[in-house]
């Protein structure tokens, strides 16, 4: 039997009574006792269903404070971090068929740019840079290992190259020039452009040249024209002179093979309105 809505089905008439419709019976001297027999099991039957009607309202009472009072709370665990998957080793699978067709060089129209490398040209030289003129020493100089990345070897030339494990010093890129590539020892230096060039450069006054120094001057034959390395006091000088200087004046460190200058952007000359000029002094 529910209890929020439900209620037990009773009479409403008081005891004793009778619908109006219905004509009351004529009470004989021989029914006054069973009348007051049929009143007082009437009267114990209301007395019942009002207890039973109270118990009903306690019970829909006490269920209703029940259910106002919030559940206690459980105590909640401390989030946990989700669970890593472990790592798996993912074999490549050899089926490398495609569900889609892939174009190539030269087909539907569609080509790369690319450039072929020549004979007598070769990728950029990675070489160790020693330091810096005039604070270079002759010790650091002599001191800085030959690091040469991308020499030609006798197959081809090399794409890919990286530097000797443990090597933490300086580096420089550059041309791919065969005078580089044929250099034994060689070693970058930076020289200041005041120091080392007597002619107006499109480089601003405290830019840097990096020149290349080839070390290897065993068979070193002396010419004017170039220029050299010397020790002079200690430190590195780097110029040309008429005759071979006397060893006790100066010693001779290496040759200066090359030459590369960073033109800025301010100083490089403009394009005119002749071909032949703008051949050579084309940006």
């Amino acid at each position: 039997m529910g209890i929020d809505t439900a209620f037990v089905p009773f009479s409403t008439f008081a005891p004793g009574l009778r619908p109006a419709s219905r004509a009351a019976p004529v009470c004989s001297r021989n029914q006054p006792k069973m009348i007051a027999r049929e009143n007082v099991q009437g009267s114990e039957e209301i007395k019942r269903l009002q207890k039973k009607l109270e118990e009903l309202r306690a019970m829909r009472e006490r269920i209703a404070k029940e259910k106002s009072v919030p559940p206690p709370q459980a105590s909640t665990p401390p989030p946990q971090a989700p669970a890593q998957p472990a790592v798996q080793n993912v074999t490549p699978s050899n089926n490398t068929n495609l569900s889609f067709a892939l174009g190539k060089h030269g087909e539907g129209s569609r080509f790369l740019s690319m450039s072929a490398v020549e004979a007598e040209e070769h990728f950029p030289r990675i070489l160790t840079v020693a330091g810096r003129v005039p604070e270079l020493t002759v010790k650091e100089f002599m001191e800085t290992p030959p690091v040469l990345q991308n020499r030609p070897p006798n197959a081809g030339n090399m794409f890919v190259t990286m530097l000797p494990p443990g090597y933490q010093g300086q580096i420089i890129a550059m041309q791919g020039l065969e005078v580089i590539a044929k250099c034994m020892d060689p070693v970058a230096v930076l020289i200041p452009a005041e120091e080392l060039s007597a002619a107006q450069l499109s480089i601003s006054d405290d830019a840097d040249i990096a020149v290349v120094v080839e070390r290897n001057v065993s068979k070193l034959d002396f010419d004017k024209t170039k220029f050299y390395a010397w020790a002079v006091g200690g430190r590195v000088k780097v110029g040309w002179v008429k005759e071979m200087p006397s060893p006790d004046n100066a010693k001779c460190l290496g040759q200066v093979v090359f030459g590369m200058l960073e033109e800025k952007e301010e100083l490089r000359k403009k394009k005119s309105c002749w071909e032949e000029e703008n051949e050579t002094y084309s940006a």
